[in-house]
């Protein structure tokens, strides 16, 4: 065990930095996840989606909204709840860090653009949290500190971790 923190501590691509973004953000997308399973988050998604696509001003968006959220909006929200609680999971234990941090600028992306031009939106977050999960991609962050560190030593040419 001792090898795992000295290694993991030397890796020379990875910093604290990366280690501390990346469980940060698997705590925020595990909060957000839990959030989800109060009842009252399906209660309103039908009619939230439904706001979010009338006035959107991505076109291509808005057909995605009304075409495929909208009319599947509970399956859409049971996957965005799920989506939300593994990705935090895998940040917080780094594991599939790369796939999971993917899957994460995925759901900020499609937040940005579901809900970004709303009154009192802050574009600005989306953007940060995207930019947060590029750099816990490129770093490999879950490499130190995370199980992704035994996973690239059975598999190292493994792109997942």
């Amino acid at each position: 065990m001792g090898g795992f923190i000295k290694e993991s501590w030397d890796y020379k691509s990875h910093s604290l930095g990366p280690v501390i973004l990346r469980i940060t953000l698997g705590i925020l997308w595990l909060e957000m996840g839990i959030q989800k399973l109060h009842p009252n988050f399906m209660k309103g998604l039908e009619s939230k989606l439904r706001f979010w696509a009338e006035e959107n001003p991505y076109p291509w968006y808005k057909y995605f909204l009304e075409n495929f959220a909208i009319p599947h909006w509970q399956a859409f929200g049971y996957q965005v709840m799920i989506g939300e609680i593994l990705v935090g999971l895998s940040l917080i234990f780094g594991i599939l860090t790369v796939l999971s941090s993917f899957f994460g600028f995925l759901m900020i992306m499609n937040f940005y653009f579901a809900s970004s031009y709303a009154e009192g939106e802050r574009a600005w977050f989306f953007w940060i949290i995207a930019v947060s999960h590029m750099v816990v991609m490129l770093t490999r962050a879950g490499r130190a500190f995370g199980i992704d560190y035994f996973l690239a030593k059975r598999f190292p040419r493994s792109i997942l971790w």
